[in-house]
Formats: C-alpha cells, sequence, structure tokens
C-alpha cells in the first residue's frame, strides 16, 4: 500500500524550540518588520488560497477578532497625511462614499466591529449553499444584513467599502519618524474606564485560527499542489509568530489599562507602581515576553500625550520621586531640609527614605 504524504504538520522538538525562538524574536522585533512580515504573508498566493480555497472548499485559515482591543477608526481616516508622496491616502477613499459613510453610523459601532471589520461571521464569497443532508440554509450576508437593519444591498456597499478601505490602509507607507518608539494604540474615556484602539488594522483584524482537519483535507483534495506542500510549515510558522506578538499585546493592553486607568485617563499625575514580573505572572507570560513587548512601542492619550508602554511600569524610585515632588510644591516646601523632606515622606507615605537618598532624587526633579 502507497504510503500517503504527510503535509509535515506535526512539530518535533527541535521544531518547537525554533517555534520558541521565532515567537521571542517577534515579540521583539520593531513594527515596520512586523508589519513587513504580515504584508508578505497575506499577499501570499498560498495564503490567499487557504483563507478562500476554490470549489467551495472549508477555509483552513481564519482570523479571530481580539476582545477588548478594537481598531481607531477615526484616526485611520485622517492618516493621509503621514503618508508617503505618491501613496494612495486612506482619507481619500471617502470622497464619494458618503452613502456609506452614513449606512456605517446607522448601523452603529458595534455591528460595524462585529460585521465587517474581521472576515468572521460573515466570509466574503461563502455562499448559502445546502448542507450535506441536502437541506437549505439561510444566507449568512443575508442574516448579518438583517441584524444590522440593512437591505442587502446596503448590506453589499457597506462591505465593499470596507474591503477598499482596509486594503488601502494596510498598504500605506508611514513617513519614517526618528525616534525610538511607535504608538501601537489609542486611549480613549469610556464610560467603564480606558478604552483601547489599534492604531493598525493589522492588529485590529486579529490572529489567524489554523484548522488541521481543513488543511488535511485540501492536501488530500489536491488543491494544494507538491510545490505548496513545501511552502506550507514556513508559511504556518509565519502566521505562529505573528500570533505569538498580537496575542501577547491582546494580553498586555487591556491589563494594562486596568492597573493604570487613573494615569491615563488624567486622574493622577503619574502611573502607579507596577511591577513588570508580576503582570507576567498575572497575565500567564514571562517577565521577558512583557519586556519584549512593550519595548520601542507607545501609547496615544486621551490629552495627546504620547507614552511608551515601558513608562507604565513605574519602579520604587519613579514613586519616591513624585513624593518628593508633592512634598516641595507645597508652600515653604522648597526650603525644607533632606533630612525635613524623609521625615515628611515617613510621616505622610510611609516611605522610608534616607536623607542621602532624599538627596539624589531631589537632584533629579
Amino acid at each position: 500500500m502507497r504510503k500517503k504524504r504527510s503535509l509535515g504538520l506535526e512539530l518535533s522538538a527541535r521544531g518547537s524550540l525554533e517555534a520558541t525562538l521565532r515567537a521571542a524574536r517577534m515579540m521583539a522585533a520593531g513594527e515596520d518588520e512586523f508589519l513587513a512580515l504580515e504584508r508578505a504573508v497575506e499577499e501570499d498566493p498560498l495564503f490567499k488560497k487557504l483563507v478562500r480555497p476554490p470549489g467551495g472548499a472549508s477555509p483552513a485559515v481564519r482570523r479571530r477578532r481580539p476582545g477588548g482591543v478594537n481598531f481607531a477608526w477615526n484616526r485611520a481616516l485622517g492618516q493621509d497625511m503621514l503618508v508617503e508622496p505618491g501613496e494612495v491616502p486612506a482619507g481619500g477613499m471617502l470622497e464619494g462614499r458618503e452613502a456609506a459613510l452614513a449606512l456605517i453610523k446607522r448601523i452603529g459601532a458595534g455591528n460595524f466591529e462585529r460585521y465587517f471589520l474581521s472576515d468572521e461571521p460573515v466570509p466574503a464569497g461563502r455562499s448559502a449553499s445546502g448542507t450535506d443532508s441536502g437541506e437549505s440554509r439561510p444566507d449568512p450576508s443575508a442574516e448579518a444584513a438583517a441584524a444590522c437593519g440593512l437591505a442587502p444591498a446596503e448590506f453589499a456597499e457597506v462591505r465593499a467599502f470596507t474591503a477598499s478601505f482596509l486594503a488601502a490602509h494596510e498598504r500605506l507607507q508611514l513617513k519614517p519618524v526618528d525616534r525610538p518608539f511607535a504608538a501601537v494604540a489609542a486611549v480613549a474615556a469610556g464610560p467603564r474606564g480606558p478604552e483601547l484602539s489599534y492604531l493598525s488594522s493589522r492588529y485590529a483584524r486579529g490572529t489567524y485560527d489554523v484548522d488541521l482537519a481543513a488543511l488535511r483535507g485540501l492536501g488530500a483534495s489536491g488543491l494544494i499542489s507538491s510545490d505548496e506542500k513545501r511552502r506550507l510549515r514556513p508559511l504556518l510558522a509565519a502566521l505562529r509568530s505573528l500570533n505569538s506578538k498580537k496575542r501577547g499585546l491582546t494580553l498586555l493592553l487591556p491589563a494594562l489599562a486596568e492597573r493604570q486607568a487613573d494615569f491615563l485617563l488624567g486622574r493622577i499625575p503619574s502611573p502607579r507602581p507596577l511591577s513588570m514580573t508580576a503582570l507576567a505572572a498575572d497575565l500567564g507570560l514571562s517577565a521577558g515576553s512583557v519586556s519584549r513587548l512593550a519595548a520601542g512601542r507607545s501609547l496615544l492619550l486621551p490629552s495627546g500625550e504620547e507614552i511608551t508602554i515601558r513608562s507604565l511600569f513605574p519602579g520604587k524610585g519613579s514613586r519616591s520621586i513624585d513624593r518628593i515632588r508633592d512634598i516641595l510644591i507645597q508652600k515653604g516646601g522648597d526650603k525644607l531640609t533632606d533630612d525635613e523632606v524623609a521625615a515628611r515622606l515617613r510621616g505622610k507615605y510611609g516611605l522610608k527614605l534616607s536623607r542621602r537618598t532624599v538627596n539624589h532624587y531631589r537632584g533629579r526633579i
């Protein structure tokens, strides 16, 4: 009996180690490198075949939207001022599309996020074909249109606009900025606290779920060629690397927003003390992973200020400096000696610092 060729989906111990190292490298990668890899993956014909197989076969790759973080549509619509000359500005997509924008406003942010931003639960191109038993099933697009209160033609118009806008936005080449960090999300005041919105639709559209059964089915049916089978393992490895970073940020950002809500919304002047190691343990990540995710990335605050993610992990020194500053700005505070400042720190805040330490921190204010 002829042995069937495997698609090579099983990971050996060495392969698992390599995957772990790739994931760690991707977490530490800059935004340019991350976005370039994802763009290359999604433009790969093999990836497109796995997402939308020919002949109505079940997709082997789907996107899973992240919870707790959305896409900053309003900021993206005005991003045409940031692109390089000659690139297609996202803002230009609005010309002549007033009807689509009015429909989006009518259906509301919740329905728009659910039915139009990702491939789920209404993948484009899915037909209303019958089930295996021969019974007909409702057209999922018609069901979604009804849920949004739209006619089928209106639903199709919004979907076409969203697809074209996302495609244009993802092709944008932003002007290079000479700084060591890049903004990944914006913070806004919501009814229950800070709300986060990704600045890149590539983050907001979520991670990649690989259906191994569907993938094997594509291989068995001959829809994946021998050459494509050889390229399959590197492609899946790239998806795992991209997922590691997306999942890490999806865990980290909401957790930071919850713990530093008062600072992010301007209620207090500085972040609360927060241990990176402790937060990593709460999230089920290593401290190294959290450190790599935070490195080189920033958030945009409602005030317009941009802060690095690392600054949301202040140590004891930052807390002490803030308390000393509070004492010094009070009436007559600038005339206090270091010993007197140390005494007030103990009495008011319970901070026990030596005169020398107070003098050191005082010099940094």
